[in-house]
């Protein structure tokens, strides 16, 4: 009987703690965006706060714009956060992707002794035909993180070079993370806008090339932005 009983009550235990496991994520579903060579399929986010953090997507051609509205840390309220985007995307018949690119721009600013940073991944595994593994790279933060005075904007960007390798369906997984702390001052820094993934497509595949930077121009719309200050 005590055996039963102590079967019922760990799987009673383990029911509550799966539950709130699952409370505690939050995920949100955007669905599929087409493109002009490439579609964006099951494009979702996950965070384990309490507000989703990219927001819903708009589709421009080959890219998804994102226009977050309350993806930020703040020194003394919430020191970090961490919102993961995944999404498929597939090359229209008879193309190839040949580079992968995302950038997020956002601005901070600290007072007294604190600092805030910013770092992201962006990982492409290769769906189709399936043979070229996991593409993985970090986004390239400027100016250099982590930031311990003054008020400014940044942008972080991250390519994956897929050209001439015969690619049609990638897989994309992009963790994006915030951080703020103070030892006596204040800290804020929030992402704006996540331009990406911008796509290039083309028929082929062939000689590989190097991908060229892609510009964006985001940046130059955010820095006319007031900067946020933090909260008092």
């Amino acid at each position: 009987m005590w055996s039963q009983i102590s079967k019922w009550v760990g799987a009673t235990v383990l029911a509550v703690a799966l539950g709130a496991s699952s409370a505690s994520a939050l995920n949100a579903s955007y669905g599929d965006f087409a493109g002009t060579t490439v579609d964006f399929l099951n494009v979702a986010e996950s965070t384990s706060g309490a507000d989703v953090l990219f927001d819903a997507p708009v589709g421009v051609g080959d890219g998804l714009f994102f226009f977050p509205s309350v993806f930020a840390a703040d020194s003394a309220v919430q020191p970090s956060v961490s919102g993961t985007l995944t999404l498929h995307v597939r090359a229209k018949a008879g193309l190839f992707l040949e580079s992968i690119t995302l950038e997020a721009v956002g601005d901070y600013t600290i007072t007294g002794i604190a600092s805030a940073s910013v770092s992201a991944t962006l990982d492409v595994l290769d769906v189709a035909p399936g043979t070229n593994g996991l593409f993985a790279t970090a986004a390239v933060v400027t100016p250099s993180t982590p930031y311990t005075s003054g008020a400014d904007a940044y942008s972080g960007l991250a390519t994956v070079n897929l050209a001439g390798l015969g690619i049609t369906e990638v897989q994309l997984t992009y963790v994006n993370t915030l951080t703020a702390s103070s030892q006596g001052g204040a800290a804020f820094i929030q992402n704006k806008v996540l331009s990406g993934p911008q796509i290039t497509a083309k028929a082929g595949p062939a000689v590989p090339e190097p991908t060229a930077a892609v510009v964006f121009g985001v940046g130059a719309l955010l820095i006319g932005a007031r900067v946020r200050r933090p909260r008092a």
